[in-house]
């Protein structure tokens, strides 16, 4: 599995987390929302929604878990496919929804920091799964 790597700059480090996330979540909206990705290894296309991307910020506690949106292209491209399931909310243009992990390295320099605790890990698989 490909690794997708962000570290914080200067002017993000010197941000309170809620500017953080709402700076993160503009970026993600900006480069991401309404468009369209390929997963390398289903050939899957996914394409952002907005929903998805609030769900992302709804669900974010942390400022790794902020930052982590402004690479959601690599992860979106490089994740691997975990299994696919009913749509919970019921919403009639949803057939499923697909999960997806993948493995992200956020402020670290040749240290991995992959998100293993469980909270990022399920973090990642909702979002990423709500975005399609």
């Amino acid at each position: 599995m490909a690794q997708s790597e962000i570290a914080e700059t200067e002017h993000e480090k010197s941000l309170p987390f809620h500017d953080l996330e709402r700076e993160c979540y503009g970026y993600a909206r900006e480069h991401f929302q309404g468009k369209k990705f390929t997963n390398k290894a289903s050939s899957q296309e996914i394409i952002v929604s907005k929903d998805g991307l609030g769900e992302w910020k709804t669900k974010s506690k942390s400022r790794k878990q902020a930052l982590s949106i402004k690479i959601l292209d690599k992860m979106l491209e490089n994740g691997v496919f975990d299994h696919d399931a009913k749509d919970k909310l019921g919403r009639k243009n949803i057939e499923s929804v697909s999960y997806f992990t993948s493995i992200c390295e956020i402020n670290e320099k040749g240290v991995q920091s992959h998100h293993n605790d469980q909270a990022d890990k399920e973090l990642w698989r909702q979002v990423l799964s709500s975005l399609s």
